[in-house]
């Protein structure tokens, strides 16, 4: 409860700064206490990559930045969460699952999942490669493919309907 209030009166004090710049040892105290709460706080794994991103690219010590948007939407997101009441939050470990995903894309315009021993394939329409459309937005598309097959099958945890 007092790791709770401590680590939300850190985000808080920080997001009083939104309009603020900021120098890279200011931001430097909340990269342990982040990570540290992830372990707690499962879903904030991705809050916390947009934080420990932004404090990578402050490369100085002595220049003052703005915080970026997206990181102080995940601040707020941490100062929502740690400002719930603080209850227990079980450590046990998650069963591990690999559900052996695999995805191919080639410029022969075919696309493919594999999953396991099942797999599926599809052919890109022809001019699928127009418009600035390259071989990423294929491996894209088939990547999405495999989440929503994955959601489908229960891999994936997704409160959203799909």
């Amino acid at each position: 409860m007092q790791k709770c209030l401590k680590y939300l009166t850190k985000v808080s004090a920080f997001l009083s700064k939104v309009n603020d710049k900021v120098l890279w040892k200011e931001c430097l105290p909340f990269n342990g206490p982040l990570h540290h709460i992830t372990f707690v706080y499962g879903d904030g794994h991705s809050f916390f990559a947009l934080f420990s991103t932004f404090l990578s690219k402050l490369i100085n010590d002595y220049i003052q930045h703005h915080v970026w948007k997206p990181v102080m939407e995940s601040l707020q997101w941490w100062q929502a969460i740690l400002g719930k009441s603080c209850s227990s939050h079980s450590l046990t470990s998650r069963c591990p699952m690999d559900p052996d995903a695999w995805v191919d894309a080639s410029m022969d315009r075919v696309i493919g999942v594999v999953i396991g021993q099942k797999w599926a394939a599809w052919r890109l329409i022809p001019g699928w490669d127009e418009e600035g459309r390259i071989i990423g937005w294929a491996r894209c598309t088939v990547l999405y493919l495999e989440v929503l097959i994955l959601i489908k099958q229960g891999f994936i945890n997704c409160p959203v309907t799909v």
